[in-house]
Order: C-alpha cells, then sequence, then structure tokens
C-alpha cells in the first residue's frame, strides 16, 4: 500500500471519529434537553398536585394523613421578606393563602399533613404542618419539671402517629445523632431541661457536620429560641437565630415542625394578620347580638371592647415582626374568652 493510501485510510477513520462523537454529543444533548423537559414538565404536576392537597388540607379541621409523592426533594423556605415558596426541581411557586410549616427538605416515600386550628380564642385559621417518613424528630425533656412533662404529653398526645419521634429525657442527649434522615428537627422542652446547653449545642455541630438540623428550644416564658444549621452553611456551626413568642399549643406544633425561625415568624405574622381581620368580624356581629336584645339583659359591651383590643393588638404584633409586647394580647383573649363563657352560662347568644 502506498504512503497516499495510508494516510487517506487514517485521515477517513480521523473524520468517522470526529463525525461520530459530534453525533453522539448531538444524541447525548438531545437526550438531555428531553430528560430536562421531562422533569420540568414532571415537576409543574407535582407543584399543581401539591397546591390541590394544601388547600384541600387547609380546610380540613384537624386532619392529618399520609399522600404518597415520588422521591424528588421539596423544598420549602421564607426568605427574609416573608415570600414563602415551595419548589420542585427548580420549579417554585407562592404558598398563597396557606400557611405551612415545612422541613427543608423534606423527601420520602410519603409526605405526612397535618392541620390543626390556631384559636385566639376563636378560630383564626388552619395552619398546615407537613412531615415525611424521612424527617426525624427528637423531643429532650426535663422528667423532674412539671412544666416540661406537661409540655411532653401534649406532643406526645398530639403528635400524628406517624411522623419518625423519639422522646429522651436529659439524661439521654447521647442518643441524639443522624440516622442518614434529610431533615433532622430537635425540641427542648424548657430553657433548663439541659444543665450544659452549650455542650450539647457542640455535640450537635459534630454529628451533624453538613447536615441539615434545626434546634428548638420552648421557654417557659412563652418564647422559643432557634438554633438553625444547613449544608448551604455547613462551614457556619450551629447557632441562635431568633428569639421569637409562641401563643398556645397550635403555635407550639408549629414551631416544631417549620425547618427555620424565618419560616415560623413569616406564617405566624400572617396568622396574627388573619386574627386582625376576623376579630371586627366577631365585633359587628357582638353589636348586632346587643341591638337585638331588647330586653337589655345581655349586653355585649365587654366583648366589643375586647375585640378591638385583639384587632389592634394583633396587627401591631404582626407589623412588628412579632417584637412587640405579646402580654397585651394575651389578655384581651383570656378577657374575651371569659365574656364568651359568661354569656354561654347566662343563656345569652354566644360572641364566637
Amino acid at each position: 500500500m502506498t504512503k497516499r493510501g495510508v494516510i487517506e485510510i487514517q485521515f477517513n477513520w480521523i473524520f468517522v471519529l470526529v463525525v461520530g462523537a459530534i453525533i453522539l454529543m448531538f444524541f447525548f444533548l438531545f437526550v438531555q434537553k428531553q430528560k430536562g423537559f421531562a422533569e420540568e414538565r414532571n415537576a409543574g404536576r407535582l407543584m399543581t398536585d401539591l397546591e390541590a392537597i394544601f388547600v384541600g388540607a387547609q380546610v380540613s379541621k384537624g386532619a392529618s394523613f399520609p399522600v404518597d409523592i415520588p422521591s424528588i426533594p421539596i423544598h420549602f423556605s421564607c426568605d427574609e421578606n416573608c415570600l414563602c415558596t415551595y419548589e420542585v426541581s427548580g420549579v417554585s411557586r407562592q404558598y398563597k393563602d396557606a400557611l405551612i410549616f415545612a422541613p427543608d427538605p423534606l423527601e420520602g416515600n410519603s409526605m405526612i399533613l397535618w392541620s390543626k386550628e390556631f384559636k385566639m380564642p376563636f378560630r383564626v385559621i388552619n395552619l398546615l404542618m407537613l412531615s415525611s417518613d424521612k424527617t426525624k424528630y427528637y423531643v429532650i425533656y426535663d422528667p423532674d419539671n412539671a412544666v416540661s412533662g406537661q409540655q411532653k404529653e401534649v406532643l406526645e398526645k398530639n403528635l400524628p402517629q406517624n411522623i419518625q419521634i423519639e422522646y429522651f429525657d436529659s439524661t439521654q442527649t447521647d442518643q441524639v445523632t443522624f440516622n442518614n434522615d434529610p431533615f433532622t428537627k430537635i425540641i427542648i422542652l424548657g430553657e433548663d431541661t439541659l444543665t450544659d446547653f452549650g455542650n450539647f449545642i457542640r455535640l450537635m455541630n459534630d454529628r451533624f457536620e453538613d447536615k441539615d438540623v434545626n434546634v428548638i428550644v420552648i421557654k417557659s416564658n412563652n418564647e422559643i429560641d432557634f438554633h438553625d444549621k444547613t449544608r448551604a452553611t455547613a462551614n457556619i456551626p450551629l447557632q441562635p437565630t431568633k428569639t421569637l413568642p409562641w401563643f398556645d399549643e397550635t403555635s407550639i406544633f408549629a414551631a416544631s415542625f417549620a425547618n427555620n425561625g424565618q419560616m415560623y415568624l413569616c406564617n405566624m405574622k400572617n396568622s396574627l394578620q388573619r386574627l386582625s381581620l376576623v376579630a371586627p368580624v366577631l365585633k359587628e356581629r357582638a353589636e348586632m347580638l346587643g341591638q337585638e336584645d331588647s330586653l337589655g339583659r345581655c349586653t355585649y359591651e365587654s366583648g366589643i371592647s375586647y375585640l378591638d383590643d385583639i384587632q389592634l393588638q394583633a396587627g401591631t404584633l404582626a407589623g412588628s415582626n412579632l417584637v412587640e409586647d405579646r402580654v397585651g394580647l394575651g389578655i384581651s383573649v383570656q378577657s374575651l374568652k371569659n365574656e364568651n363563657q359568661q354569656k354561654l352560662q347566662d343563656n345569652c347568644p354566644a360572641i364566637y
């Protein structure tokens, strides 16, 4: 074979290899693009399904049920401007009217939804709490402290049965470990439950290095301390981020399901804003009841005054990122509750 023939054969092979590589690259890119389109379509369908599920769950009073989901991480977050969204494969939507408290990420084969009334003292709105079969909860309590023990009993009695949760007393913190779950929540009942809280936090930093974990401390003065650590800030140790108030059992449940203090803050602000809108509706009812009582046996002036206070105090508290004094709101809520009970005892129409 001549030298020219050898060169032509080598050139032909190089040409075939180059053209083949281009064709393979084209098909690879085409497949990847189609895969991306398919994932985007699937994400869009899942988002639509989730929206319908959230709407249905939110109007269900005290409902708790599991929903099968694909093995795709669902991300829930609220930013500093309280724009709250859920996102699947890069496709995101706002919560709209739903008040959702959820881990980030939420992964697994089953999503657990729990709807719970927020009452102040009348029903304001249902809070929607989400979990999954791969979200882990640890509750640490002080068996020698009555308040801590009571809070533990409340959680045991109310939390859905199908969530992953373990209860340890303050001497068993060594059993709090990372179990390969995408998100872990540690709930400490009482500010004095752990004698060396700083050492516990250092221990959790070591055990949850490069992992998503949130620690909350439910304090006896109606406050919650939030400590956050995420993969996105893996080089930053678990540290306090917010101290926020709790108002009733439902708000404690909400804090226990929220992935961080920002999510709790935003949704509780929205709950209080809703309270400030519901209060004047009940005020109109109370005024109408008073006008209909021709004998003057049932008076509603006190109830109307309490509702005015609740409207003002709830709006002020929500507008201040929950930093305003909440004591006044609590007093007004309890006063209205007492007034409503008195109306029932006097055989008068209830305010709510």
